[in-house]
């Protein structure tokens, strides 16, 4: 995450986002044909189109939205459950419906037009799609709707200059940098796309397109997401508040380790400290006055050229020896980096080769720059392809070569990414594809 230069503070906090947008023509799922049962799915088809219902755990359902008979979803990167064969679930068919039931929800499925209403552990109404549209396709859109209730209230969804409650707004999920604002940004650097509701359930949406999400806001009697590309599933995480759906929607997508107890308090950092002498200059200050501060962030004058992912030594002779010292007076060191790599850095000639480490791309298949440059007074720039398998590994080393020198934390920094043309190809796809998700990969 980046904030304006030249006022950069740092944020530590957990957010919560999901993808949509805007309405146009579309065409809804037409009436019942047949349905298949397969371990822990039930597939549901209105002739050529459908959805799946797939099991993860009886108060965890995925359902997910088949264009045609011969659609298919990659992996998910966020997920990292597999679907349980093990759930007990009973299928029961009627003229009017189809019913399929775990010891925890209720999905119902109306034949006639195939329309979705899932209930919670003791039959009150999560989510249900309007009788008029549920899941729709429209070329390369994908959205799904509900009906929603007068006293829903929605939360999370990630970092947005508006109120906790969300209803009644309409956002784009696209993360965004912004240098310096004075009036309410709804759409901001980070953008998680689970969904938190007074109603019972969350909802998380597993696309990383950009999209939008209507809250109530063209219609205060439904809700829906819209993404602007891939495949769209979306889950019903059961919890009748909003700590348990946050412990179902980590136990679906992963645990991150409890990070140490000094990365909790106050990390002092600043646009910055040009040399050793103005850190040791900031630490003495911070103990002279009694600050408990517990660590330090060195900004962008560790190294001398963006991208270097090393020390430069004319303001910084002796690292090592300054990082011990800060230790010894309570003080952890953090670095920043950044995923662009500048012409003048070490880095840039293996850059624009095939790699790795490989820059994104033109369509042409040659490393794509940016022109004008910040941070070099207009040099050249490449983002770096993260999603590159030999690519991450060459920034995993790196890394480890920093921190075995002493350094405590490394802040990253412009992983929106700051600058990402829509015409730019990564390893996993477009920009688009990968926009959303970059800074989770790197």
């Amino acid at each position: 995450m980046s904030l304006p230069y030249p006022a950069r503070v740092v944020l530590l906090f957990l957010g919560l986002v999901l993808l949509a947008s805007p309405g146009r023509a579309q065409t809804p799922l037409g009436s019942y044909t047949d349905h298949e049962v397969t371990d822990a799915r039930v597939t549901v088809w209105a002739d050529t189109s459908g959805f799946r219902l797939t099991w993860y755990a009886p108060d965890v359902l995925r359902v997910t939205l088949l264009p045609s008979r011969s659609t298919t979803h990659d992996s998910s990167l966020v997920v990292i459950r597999e679907p349980d064969a093990q759930v007990a679930f009973d299928v029961q068919e009627t003229a009017e419906a189809l019913t399929v039931s775990s010891s925890a929800l209720t999905a119902r499925v109306q034949k006639a037009p195939v329309r979705l209403h899932v209930q919670g552990p003791g039959g009150g109404s999560l989510v249900e799609e309007p009788d008029d549209a549920g899941f729709v396709a429209n070329g390369e859109r994908r959205r799904a709707q509900f009906d929603l209730a007068s006293d829903t209230r929605f939360y999370g969804t990630g970092e947005r200059g508006l109120d906790l409650n969300l209803r009644g707004e309409r956002f784009r999920s696209y993360n965004t940098q912004h240098y310096g604002y004075s009036q309410p940004r709804p759409t901001m650097n980070i953008n998680v796309p689970l969904l938190l509701t007074s109603q019972g359930y969350a909802l998380l949406f597993d696309n990383p397109y950009p999209g939008t999400f209507d809250l109530g806001a063209s219609d205060p009697s439904r809700f829906w997401y819209e993404g602007e590309g891939g495949e769209l599933s979306y889950y019903v995480l059961a919890g009748d508040d909003l700590p348990t759906q946050l412990e179902r929607y980590t136990w679906l997508t992963g645990r991150p380790p409890l990070p140490p107890k000094w990365a909790l308090g106050y990390l002092q950092s600043k646009y910055g400290y040009r040399s050793a002498d103005a850190a040791r200059t900031v630490v003495d200050e911070l103990r002279s006055n009694d600050i408990p501060a517990d660590g330090l962030i060195l900004d962008l004058y560790w190294f001398e050229h963006m991208g270097d992912l090393s020390w430069d030594r004319s303001a910084f002779p002796n690292p090592s020896q300054m990082i011990a010292d800060f230790e010894d007076r309570g003080i952890k060191t953090l670095v920043i980096t950044e995923p662009y790599i500048t012409e003048p850095s070490q880095w840039f000639s293996a850059t624009v080769q095939p790699g790795p480490p490989r820059a994104a791309q033109t369509t042409d298949g040659s490393a794509y720059r940016l022109g004008n440059w910040w941070s070099c007074g207009g040099c050249d720039a490449v983002l770096s392809d993260i999603t590159h398998g030999p690519t991450q590994e060459w920034w995993s080393d790196r890394y480890t070569e920093i921190l075995n020198a002493g350094v405590h934390g490394i802040w990253t920094d412009l992983g929106e990414p700051e600058a990402h043309p829509s015409d730019m190809q990564h390893a996993a796809g477009p920009a688009d594809a990968v926009h959303n998700v970059y800074n989770l990969l790197w």
